[in-house]
């Protein structure tokens, strides 16, 4: 029997001693195989957290982030050392003491889960958290458990408990896609980290373990609750004294984000997302903590944004009136009719806004349509419109640089032209076919004189003509007949080749008359660069949108500087910035006076009252302004750019400029002023009520005196006069 027991228990200590020897060696094989599966010690090394992508606008303000995760690192010695302590008191108490693992605690752990027959509480130390968040998955699992674990211990040998906090303090995540703390405080308080106070840092401590769940966003209470915890938890540390406990305990918690989702300026910063990412790639541009500077400004963006909605919200407002009015007319007669039909839902008007500043190419506000959520197409950029009478500034400047004048005098009449097959030519100044001598052999004996292009007969937008005028008046009054003349006498090429120097250069230019009406089709950046370079005295500065950018260690990886061209005489250019003031003075811009400085410009309106636009400048600005619907309807029956977009346009400058002084326009050397009579461009005496100063090119003023007036005597002094006037308009 004795025997049978000793041999029993030799049994079990073989058997025990057998599976001690085989647990030991299948947990050393699977320690092995988890130590392979981990990643390199290179990888610890070499890693880099994603971080947040800033752009900044001229003055350095912060406009948006680019992000996957919403970070921005900094140094321990940033962090508030309260913040330090509450995440230690209420994460890991025994960080400073144990190898990366606290054994105690994940035993405890065990039992309270294991009690409560779901987990409760982690046994996780700082250093196992960290692990899990950069190198390893989330997944529960006992394999996850056991690499957490193995990880931990590399990194504790790997790195200092300083560094091993700063990095958990720049990785774990704070909920609303705040990673680390300098995004938390930036939400949570719109502050930096490092100003924040003891309340502050127990508040964003307690929000790791379940971030929506104390969100002092989603539960005051709870939020207030978890603050408590770590307060207390800190005081029994020694950390902080029951007084400051107190303090903190009864300081008001904040309930409203500080850190919005902006939405100014979207269309810009898709804009120059479109120029970077192919590039720099993805990952880079919005992960790669790239800080980028750009001409923007932010201020004059949002004013920019808010006068345009007001005024397209406005019009808007109107139109559904004006159908809900036509609507009952049309109903009325339906009736009597009965065949009702359907009223077509109008889209929202859209609208388009570009400022840049001349003497730089620096855009400073871009507005590409009323809501970048909804559409993403950029009108300022991408949308290519008619430009209509906006256009006129171009075939002006080429005409003052061919030797006309402000004084020159073109007919407004009446003009009917042929096509001979080749080209057209001008029959004469009347549109009566009786009058005419119209080679027939063109035209198809079937077909009316009107049909297939055969003959044009171009007008003005009232239908009236005014007879001859001085070039001044006729591009202030906005005369196509005028501008018409113009194109013919100087030749469609001669004004396609002046639209490319001065910055039109991305779209086709039809080389016809009717290029003078503004028919082809250009971007409003092409159009505002045009008059950049009328404004900035002939030399054509390139538009641009990015000034630097740096890599998160502050090497420059890009720089940009103006690029400047001279395309233009100075004397042509301010010639035709004194012409286009004349629009704003006494024509169709007259609604801009009211910006009260010097400014030139001019209206554009198509022939179905499909584009409306106003493009004007000041000596620090220049502006474009557009209205339309994207399908190219109708705007309205009576509208206008001088009564529609003039007002947008002013509206913006006033604010644009609202801190800069009133500067006038530089007169170059080879300027002189002449009296002359407004009417007939001749030189004139001070008695006479159309006389104005106008400005001339040295060697092309006028000559001849007006000698019709009822003057009784004419002496030497009359025809000389020594007055120079302080502003030269009409």
């Amino acid at each position: 029997m004795e025997k049978k027991k000793v041999f029993i228990w030799k049994t079990v200590a073989i058997v025990l001693f057998s599976c001690l020897i085989i647990f030991y060696v299948s947990g050393i094989s699977l320690v092995r195989k988890y130590l392979k599966e981990l990643p390199p010690l290179k990888t610890l090394e070499q890693y880099q957290p994603n971080l947040t992508t800033k752009i900044y606008d001229i003055e350095g303000r912060l406009i948006r982030e680019l992000f996957t995760e919403r970070r921005t690192t900094v140094t321990l010695s940033e962090i508030p050392v309260d913040l330090q302590n509450a995440i230690i008191a209420i994460e890991d108490t025994h960080f400073f003491k144990h190898w990366g693992v606290y054994l105690p605690r994940i035993i405890s752990a065990m039992f309270f889960n294991i009690k409560a027959g779901h987990i409760v509480q982690g046994g996780s130390t700082i250093t196992q958290q960290l692990a899990k968040v950069c190198f390893l998955t989330r997944e529960r699992t006992m394999q996850r458990k056991m690499k957490e674990f193995l990880f931990a211990l590399v990194l504790e040998h790997k790195y200092t408990k300083e560094e091993i906090l700063q990095m958990y303090l720049n990785q774990i995540y704070f909920g609303y896609g705040a990673y680390g703390v300098e995004s938390a405080a930036r939400i949570y308080f719109g502050k930096h980290i490092q100003d924040l106070n003891l309340p502050e840092c127990a508040l964003l401590a307690g929000l790791p373990r379940a971030p929506n769940r104390y969100s002092p966003f989603k539960s005051l209470e709870l939020a207030t609750r978890r603050r408590s915890i770590v307060l207390y938890r800190m005081e029994k540390l020694g950390f902080i004294t029951e007084e400051e406990k107190m303090r903190a305990n009864e300081h008001l918690i904040n309930t409203e984000k500080k850190l919005k989702a902006e939405r100014h300026a979207s269309y810009f910063i898709e804009y120059i997302r479109q120029q970077l990412e192919p590039k720099y790639g993805y990952n880079v541009l919005y992960k790669g903590g790239l800080n980028i500077f750009t001409t923007l400004d932010l201020e004059m963006q949002k004013k920019a944004e808010e006068i345009l909605e007001k005024a397209l919200s406005a019009f808007d407002e109107k139109k559904k009136n004006e159908i809900e009015k036509e609507g009952k007319q049309e109903e009325e007669l339906a009736e009597e009719r009965e065949d009702m039909e359907e009223t077509e839902e109008i889209p929202p008007v859209q609208g388009a806004l570009l400022a840049i500043e001349p003497q730089t190419g620096q855009i400073r506000t871009m507005v590409g349509g009323r809501d970048f959520y909804k559409s993403q197409f950029n009108r300022a950029v991408q949308a290519k419109r008619q430009p209509g009478s906006a256009f006129k500034p171009i075939i002006y400047t080429a005409a003052i640089d061919s030797g006309y004048t402000a004084a020159s005098i073109i007919e407004d009449l009446p003009l009917t032209f042929q096509n001979d097959g080749e080209k057209w030519v001008l029959l004469g100044n009347t549109t009566d076919f009786f009058t005419l001598q119209i080679d027939t052999t063109t035209i198809p004996a079937e077909d009316s004189l009107e049909m297939k292009g055969k003959i044009w007969q171009p007008g003005n937008w009232d239908n009236k003509c005014i007879g001859p005028i001085t070039l001044r008046k006729a591009l202030s009054h906005s005369r196509n007949t005028c501008a018409i003349r113009l194109i013919y006498a100087l030749s469609p090429r001669t004004v396609i080749k002046y639209a490319r120097k001065l910055g039109v250069d991305k779209n086709f230019l039809g080389d016809n008359l009717s290029l003078a009406l503004g028919t082809s089709v250009i971007t409003m950046m092409e159009l505002t660069h045009a008059l950049s370079t009328i404004a900035n005295g002939g030399i054509k500065t390139k538009p641009y949108a990015i000034i630097e950018i740096r890599n998160k260690q502050g090497t420059i990886l890009e720089s940009n500087i103006p690029q400047e061209t001279e395309v233009l005489s100075a004397q042509t250019a301010y010639l035709v910035i004194n012409l286009l003031k004349g629009v704003i003075k006494n024509g169709t811009g007259w609604r801009a006076k009211k910006l009260r400085r010097p400014a030139a410009g001019k209206t554009g309106t198509t022939q179905f009252l499909n584009d409306l636009w106003f493009a004007g400048f000041t000596p620090q600005l220049v502006a474009a302004v557009w209205v339309g619907y994207d399908d190219h309807r109708s705007l309205s029956k009576k509208i206008s750019s001088s009564a529609m977009v003039v007002p947008i346009w002013t509206d913006f400058m006033i604010e644009a400029l609202k801190d800069k002084p009133a500067l006038k326009f530089s007169i170059p050397e080879g300027i002189v002023f002449e009296k002359i009579n407004k009417e007939n461009g001749l030189l004139t005496l001070k008695d006479d009520k159309n006389a104005i100063y106008e400005v001339f090119l040295k060697g092309t003023e006028p000559t001849t005196y007006d000698f019709t007036l009822n003057i009784p005597s004419l002496h030497l002094e009359d025809l000389s006069s020594t007055e120079t006037p302080i502003m030269i308009e009409e």
